[in-house]
């Protein structure tokens, strides 16, 4: 008896319900499983995303307003120069693609490009499918900055970004553990200033508004370690 309660306390044959503390399996803790999205989910996410931010962007061009990141500048290089707004978001984004594959890979990459195609083009489209006749400018801004937050949650949450600087803010957060939302915030402080002599002073107060909404949607809800894709 002596031996066999030995090896019960020396072997395997010691319960959960004996000694909780000694075995492992009793007070296991629970490990999240990161989610895969499916091809259909990340199809449906890009395109969702794609049409949020065209929308914002539409919204803001229409009020003569400028956003935060690349598409900020690109609505500064397009206000300059009168090239089309969709055209210069899409070409200013490409040198990022490059630090993209080196950084996030390929699939990051591939997701980011689509998306950023498919905002490019209906950037374009959307004017001629629908007139805003007249719209306020402060609801244009706001609404346009919770549009296009919205989308970037979404393209990050399967595993893409908006191009641009959100590349470099999704990097940021993978890589550094810092917000996405701050990062994004810091660059678009940037992109602001450049705008002031080219955006009308109380447009651009708008503006500004929007683009901290935007964040607030990324920093609040894209927090690390809170969603895997």
């Amino acid at each position: 008896m002596a031996g066999r309660a030995s090896s019960r306390r020396d072997g395997n044959l010691i319960s959960p319900r004996q000694h909780p503390r000694r075995c492992p399996l009793s007070r296991s803790p629970r490990i999240p499983i990161p989610y895969r999205h499916p091809l259909v989910e990340d199809v449906g996410a890009i395109l969702t995303a794609a049409f949020l931010l065209s929308w914002g962007l539409v919204l803001l061009r229409e009020v003569g307003g400028v956003s935060g990141g690349l598409a900020g500048l690109a609505f500064v290089i397009s206000y300059a120069t009168g090239t089309p707004l969709g055209l210069v978001f899409f070409l200013i984004n490409l040198p990022f693609y490059y630090f993209a594959v080196r950084r996030m890979g390929w699939a990051f990459t591939i997701k980011t490009f689509v998306l950023v195609l498919l905002a490019s083009v209906f950037t374009s489209v959307i004017p001629s499918l629908i007139d805003i006749g007249s719209i306020q400018p402060l609801f244009a801004c706001v609404f346009s900055g919770l549009s296009i937050g919205i989308g970037m949650l979404i393209i990050f949450r399967h595993g893409g970004s908006g191009g641009g600087f959100g590349v470099v803010a999704a990097y940021a957060q993978e890589a550094l553990g810092w917000r996405a939302g701050y990062v994004q915030g810091a660059l678009d402080l940037l992109v602001l200033l450049c705008a002031l002599p080219l955006v009308e002073p109380l447009i651009l107060v708008y503006s500004v508004a929007g683009t901290v909404v935007l964040n607030l949607v990324l920093a609040v809800n894209h927090r690390p370690g809170r969603y895997r894709p």
